[in-house]
């Protein structure tokens, strides 16, 4: 039977993790992600760089950032600076500014009480193949004895005229300005009301996202949590609100769930983490659109994967869809005009619609012998997802190897789309309200649905 091996994005050698900078210039589409070339667990970390026109065929280059004197180079994120408000570009050619956080793995070790992390800078004058460390690194220095200060994301806010760059800083995440990229200055802070209950903040990314069947868009900041995860272990969250260049505000009355029981999850599903979204985005493209490390931080570093450790989601763009007006983030794999060389590629969509009102099992299996089985119980409108047999780590009985997905929606059926992969499935259930990514330690060759 064949194997539907979808392209996701994975390095050639060594470990994987966040994906970092996403930005497209010149007709292309960069992924930076955090990548320790000489090994295939987490370690000294740099930048790795890929490059595709569609998002679905990946090129991968060398290593964009190495660490330095100052440290390891975590996450971050990239910008065009169109208006030369950095005052480096020499040609035609504009520049890339990338922000990332130096990691002193020294003073850390010692828990060094100022701090060990740090945001920095570098950029690119031919478009992302040679990089700059700035002179003035670090930009933004540790404020003083936050340990977990990080991972910055930068975007411009022309409402009101100034870059905006989000960092995780513990337990919440700071929001400060610039107008020149290099100077910054702290404006606010969010927590959500939650502080240390929804574990250590990181990777934020805000941005706004079309409201579906309206002429609207909202703002949405996309959070991970490490712990903090729905089923354990890591997660990410979505808050939807309001942004006005200072200040970060939820509509807490339209978002549906509680602080206990939330249902803003991104991915419902086990496996996707630090989802980050590709910056100066053409406009043909539907809404923003990101991608995630599709792993968890609990068996991160013991999953079968081979010769490489770590891959990538699909991209997905995304949009906002109410219902019984609360608005949730729809999720929605895309590429960039590849239609019709996406089963060319090897890509596979399975797609399944049944009536909400029966029970059904859905099994998907690898050469005939099932890895996952996803069963609907009509009763309580709920999915379980089975994948001990196809464990990433191979233990049956490890984390996650059997969950619940409650269902959002109450139209009277369910569609469900599964785009089948080596080592992963990812499910999107009534047209993308929901998506569940599960890593595996085998390749799917088949679907079978049982009513």
């Amino acid at each position: 039977m064949p194997v539907y091996d979808p392209p996701h994005f994975r390095s050639q050698r060594g470990w994987l993790n966040d994906p970092n900078g996403l930005v497209y210039v010149d007709g292309v589409y960069h992924l930076f992600f955090q990548h320790n070339p000489g090994g295939n667990t987490w370690g000294p970390m740099n930048w790795g760089h890929a490059t595709s026109r569609d998002l679905l065929s990946w090129t991968e280059h060398g290593v964009a950032l190495e660490p330095d004197d100052l440290g390891w180079i975590f996450s971050g994120s990239v910008v065009v600076d169109h208006e030369n408000r950095l005052n480096v570009q020499d040609s035609a050619q504009k520049t890339l500014v990338a922000f990332f956080t130096h990691h002193d793995a020294e003073a850390a070790k010692r828990n060094a009480e100022g701090g060990f992390q740090h945001q920095s800078m570098a950029y690119s004058l031919d478009g992302g193949e040679h990089w700059i460390k700035h002179s003035a690194n670090p930009i933004l220095p540790n404020p003083g004895g936050v340990q977990d200060f990080r991972d910055p994301y930068v975007l411009w806010h022309p409402g009101s005229s100034a870059w905006i760059m989000l960092v995780s800083a513990g337990v919440c995440v700071e929001f400060y300005r610039s107008t020149d990229l290099l100077n910054w200055a702290k404006c606010s802070t969010f927590d959500a009301g939650e502080g240390a209950d929804a574990g250590v903040w990181e990777c934020p990314v805000l941005c706004t996202v079309p409201v579906e069947e309206v002429n609207e868009t909202r703002w949405v900041l996309i959070q991970s949590f490490m712990p903090g995860g729905r089923l354990g272990g890591s997660g990410t969250r979505y808050f939807i609100g309001c942004f006005d260049g200072y200040v970060f505000e939820v509509e807490r009355a339209r978002l549906g769930g509680s602080r206990e029981t939330p249902d803003n999850w991104y991915d419902w599903g086990p496996d996707n983490y630090a989802a980050n979204i590709w910056a100066n985005l053409p406009p043909h493209m539907p809404g923003p659109v990101s991608i995630g490390w599709m792993n968890n931080w609990v068996y991160a570093n013991t999953t079968k994967e081979t010769p490489f450790r770590g891959q990538m989601t699909l991209p997905r763009s995304h949009s906002i869809r109410l219902i019984d007006d609360k608005p949730y983030l729809v999720s929605e794999v895309a590429f960039d005009g590849v239609a019709e060389t996406i089963q060319e590629a090897g890509l596979v969509e399975e797609r399944i619609r049944f009536d909400a009102s029966k029970s059904c099992v859905i099994d998907i299996l690898c050469d005939g012998e099932i890895a996952v089985r996803v069963a609907f119980d009509a009763a309580s409108s709920n999915f379980r997802f089975d994948r001990k047999s196809s464990h990433p780590t191979g233990d049956g009985e490890g984390f996650a190897g059997q969950f619940d997905v409650p269902r959002i929606s109450s139209a009277d059926h369910v569609e469900l789309s599964i785009w089948l992969g080596a080592y992963c499935i990812e499910a999107f259930i009534d047209d993308g309200l929901q998506s569940v990514s599960v890593l595996l330690a085998s390749a799917v060759t088949a679907v079978k649905l049982t009513h």
